[in-house]
């Protein structure tokens, strides 16, 4: 039983990004430049930017729910007596300019 592969073994199912991005070009028109990336690695990179951004927003959501945790009640009161104050000036401004 081996416990290491060889290097060609290695080569052949090594799947790492670069390889992967690198390897994937399209197939529709082979006189282009092979440099250029194709549509399927912009889709690719595509995948992993918003999956990778959207990995950091949840972390990020999280964390602040746990910094915030302890003033969460104290934020909603506030924003919703400040939403009532407003509603309160509007109905008074308009009862007394219909009077």
């Amino acid at each position: 039983m081996r416990l290491c592969l060889p290097v060609s073994d290695f080569d052949r199912y090594s799947l790492t990004i670069a390889r992967w991005l690198t390897s994937v070009y399209d197939t529709a028109s082979p006189a282009e430049n092979p440099t250029t990336p194709g549509d399927a690695t912009l889709t690719r990179l595509r995948r992993m930017i918003v999956g990778l951004l959207t990995i950091c927003l949840a972390a990020g959501a999280g964390w602040l729910g746990i910094l915030l945790a302890p003033h969460v009640g104290k934020i909603l009161l506030t924003a919703a007596a400040i939403a009532l104050l407003w509603v309160l000036a509007i109905c008074v401004i308009d009862f007394f300019r219909s009077s």
